[in-house]
């Protein structure tokens, strides 16, 4: 009589098939992390182009709507970058459209929609970007600035579309690089143009 543990009737439970060794786990192991090992760099590479594309946009729609807003409202509109430390270093990590208002005969600073910070890792590049060289100056005690800034540089777009200051088409651009990517340029970039007779906004990317 067929013993039931070799028996080929299904249901059967056969206790004497073979676990993996530890040889052999330790193997697939290895295959595991070498393959990580070789893919990591190439998600890394995805991720970071991911983020520069989003931040380029979050940037240029900001753009785009201030524009928008001066020409519709017939006021000026400024935008602002903002920098501030993260993690013990400090870069140029955000930005926001204001525009002043004159309450009971004073000026005053009014944001027209909340701080948009770059996403994580992406910064603005100080050496690629003439845009953040206008009118720089450090943060001291303005209610209307994030508490965590500490410097902020800004350009404004005026009623008709144009820009002021009246810069120079070839420093009218800032540029979103990876915070950790020394090169100069760097590998992986995203500059946006503004145009400063029209406003529009042009991208380039690698």
């Amino acid at each position: 009589m067929r013993s039931p543990i070799s028996s080929p009737v299904p249901g059967i439970l056969n206790t004497n098939r073979r676990g993996f060794s530890l040889i052999e786990l330790l193997v697939v192991m290895g295959i595991i992390i070498l393959i990580a090992s070789l893919v990591a760099p190439s998600f890394s590479s995805i991720v970071l182009g991911t983020n520069l594309s989003r931040a380029g946009q979050v940037v240029g729609d900001e753009m785009i709507l201030a524009r928008q807003e001066a020409v519709t409202k017939n006021r000026d509109v400024t935008v602002r970058f903002y920098k501030w430390d993260d993690l013990g270093t400090s870069a140029w990590r955000g930005m926001q459209i204001v525009t002043d208002e004159q309450v009971d005969g004073v000026s005053k600073v009014r944001p027209l929609a909340r701080m948009k910070a770059l996403p994580q890792g992406v910064v603005f590049d100080p050496a690629l970007s003439p845009l953040l060289d206008l009118g720089a100056v450090p943060v001291s005690g303005e209610t209307s600035t994030p508490d965590k800034v500490t410097e902020t540089a800004s350009f404004r777009f005026r009623a008709n579309g144009s820009t002021d200051p009246k810069f120079d088409v070839s420093e009218s651009y800032v540029t979103l690089k990876s915070e950790n990517d020394p090169s100069n340029p760097p590998d992986n970039y995203y500059t946006l143009v503004v145009n400063p007779v029209t406003g529009k906004i042009t991208t380039y990317r690698p």
